[in-house]
């Protein structure tokens, strides 16, 4: 098994999705539907009292400009460093399974461009978007291997993630997919973006993403920051942003240790 499958920041993200699972499967048996912001705020908490209480360095949070925890969104970015200081950026758009088994909110009439053509642009200014589903399901069970070829079970799939292509594929021709259209042909379990050795041909470096600058770390968001107005020249993640109208409310940096 690699030093990646062993670390802590591997095993956080397989205890989220545990976790994840767990709550939305107990939700749902009370005829309750969850949130997905209440979600992401939880799965941030997570992550903040992991860093708080391992002492360790390799998580940094930050939070949009203007961070209210009250109406907050639910998408992330989440950044993985996998040489010293060249990041892979994987913007992931929040997705929950409600307690029929369908996602229900793929697709939004009203609006130019569909969430799965926004993120599919950011992959021309070397991003790789995903689709992270929250999902929990009574009786469903699963064994199977993820891309490193590690065994995982179903409530590894409480957080997984499906490129933006195949969702929009599936929902043209089904408008109101179900969990088993996408799992497990198409998904993968979301620990695989920290436990597994990713490439990817565009990286970024630290001083890129902490020069984004509508974020600050979630610890100072109460304090005072530099203008919004305030923008740094040839910045590759403010013109994608910009250029796509990404606007996650969370930004995670993982940075490169084998604790």
């Amino acid at each position: 098994m690699s030093f990646l499958a062993m670390s802590l920041r591997c095993q956080l993200f397989e205890e989220i999705a545990d976790k994840v699972w767990k709550r939305i499967c107990r939700k749902h048996s009370l005829g309750l539907n969850d949130k997905e912001e209440g979600i992401t705020n939880d799965i941030i908490a997570d992550i903040v009292e992991y860093h708080q209480n391992n002492y360790l360095n390799n998580f940094d949070v930050y939070a949009r400009s203007g961070y209210k925890e009250s109406i907050t969104g639910s998408d992330i970015d989440l950044f993985v460093e996998t040489e010293i200081d060249q990041y892979i950026w994987y913007p992931l758009q929040a997705k929950l399974l409600k307690k029929d088994r369908r996602y229900h909110s793929l697709f939004y009439a009203q609006k130019e461009k569909q969430q799965w053509e926004l993120l599919s642009e950011l992959e021309n200014f070397g991003a790789i978007p995903y689709y992270l589903f929250y999902n929990g399901v009574d009786n469903f069970l699963h064994r199977g291997r993820d891309k490193c070829s590690r065994e995982y079970n179903e409530q590894q799939l409480g957080c997984s993630i499906v490129r933006p292509l195949i969702v929009k594929n599936i929902y043209e021709n089904k408008r109101l997919p179900e969990f088993v259209d996408f799992h497990t042909i198409h998904s993968q379990p979301w620990r695989v973006l920290v436990c597994c050795h990713n490439h990817s041909q565009t990286k970024f470096s630290l001083k890129e993403i902490e020069d984004s600058n509508v974020y600050l770390k979630l610890e100072k968001v109460q304090q005072d920051r530099k203008a919004d107005s305030e923008h740094y020249n040839d910045n590759r993640i403010i013109t994608a942003c910009e250029n796509t109208d990404w606007k996650p409310d969370y930004r995670i940096v993982v940075k490169r240790t084998y604790r």
